[in-house]
C-alpha cells in the first residue's frame, strides 16, 4: 500500500524477498520512499517512484534483474531497471511498462533486460495493450518462451484487461478462446468498468448495478448489487 506521504509499505508472508531479507510481517514494513505506484506478483515486485523510475526486487526467473537468485535465494536490494516510465505492472515471470514516449517495454519471459515491444500504448495488462488510437492488440507466449506478433482485437477500447474489454460506447467484449484462435463477443452494454479474475468477471453498470459472471464462460450473467457509485 501508499500512503499519503507516496511511502510505500508491506505487510504479511515474505516467501520471495516482497517484504525484504527478514521473515514474515506482522505489522506493515516501510519498504520505499517517493512512490506513485506499485505492483505485484507471486514472485517479484516493481515500483514506479515520482521521478520516472522503476524499481524491481522479489524472486528472480527468467534472468529479471534487481531481484533474488532462483538458485541461491539470497536477498538483493530494490534495483532500478528503468527511468522515464509512466506506468508499469508486474505478471507471473516478468513485468511491462509504458514509457513517457508512449512506447511498451517488456521483461521476463523473452528478455532479461527491457525490450520495446510496442509504441503509441496508453494501457497494458497481461498480454494485452491499448494504443493511445483506442485499438486494443493482444499477444501471447509459444512453450519455447517466444512472443507472438501483437494482433488487433478491438477498436474504441476504454479499458480493459486479459480476456473482457469495455469499448467507449460502453459495451463490454469477453474473449473466447477455441482451437482456431480467439475472438471477442459482446456480452452486455451500459458498462462503466470490468475485472476479471481467476474465478469471475464483475462490472459496474452506468446505473450503479453491479454484475456477475463466472469467468470461465459457465452460468448466466446476474446482478449481485445496485447503488454503487463511480
Amino acid at each position: 500500500m501508499i500512503d499519503k506521504e507516496n511511502t510505500l509499505w508491506g505487510i504479511g508472508m515474505d516467501y520471495f524477498g516482497h517484504l525484504g531479507p527478514d521473515e514474515d510481517k506482522q505489522q506493515p514494513v516501510r519498504l520505499m520512499e517517493d512512490v506513485v505506484m506499485a505492483s505485484t506478483s507471486a514472485w517479484h515486485c516493481l515500483a514506479l517512484k515520482g521521478d520516472g523510475s522503476l524499481w524491481c526486487w522479489g524472486m528472480g526467473r527468467n534472468g529479471v534483474p534487481g531481484v533474488y537468485e532462483l538458485v541461491s535465494q539470497e536477498y538483493t536490494p530494490p534495483e532500478k531497471i528503468m527511468d522515464d516510465v509512466l506506468y508499469a505492472v508486474c505478471y507471473r515471470n516478468g513485468g511491462y511498462a509504458i514509457k513517457a514516449d508512449h512506447t511498451l517495454w517488456e521483461w521476463g519471459v523473452v528478455s532479461s533486460t527491457p525490450e520495446k515491444i510496442l509504441e503509441d500504448v496508453q494501457y497494458v495488462q497481461n498480454c494485452m495493450a491499448i494504443l493511445t488510437n483506442g485499438d486494443m492488440v493482444t499477444w501471447t507466449y509459444t512453450e519455447d518462451g517466444e512472443r507472438t506478433e501483437p494482433e488487433l482485437r478491438l477498436h474504441d477500447v476504454a479499458c480493459g484487461m486479459t480476456g473482457v474489454a469495455v469499448q467507449t460506447d460502453g459495451t463490454l467484449y469477453v474473449e473466447t478462446v477455441s482451437d482456431s484462435g480467439s475472438t471477442y463477443e459482446a456480452v452486455i452494454e451500459d458498462v462503466e468498468y470490468a475485472v476479471t479474475g481467476a474465478e469471475y468477471t464483475l462490472v459496474l453498470k452506468q446505473d450503479g448495478t453491479l454484475w456477475t459472471w463466472n469467468s470461465a464462460g459457465e452460468g448466466d450473467v446476474s446482478q449481485i448489487m445496485d447503488g454503487i457509485g463511480f
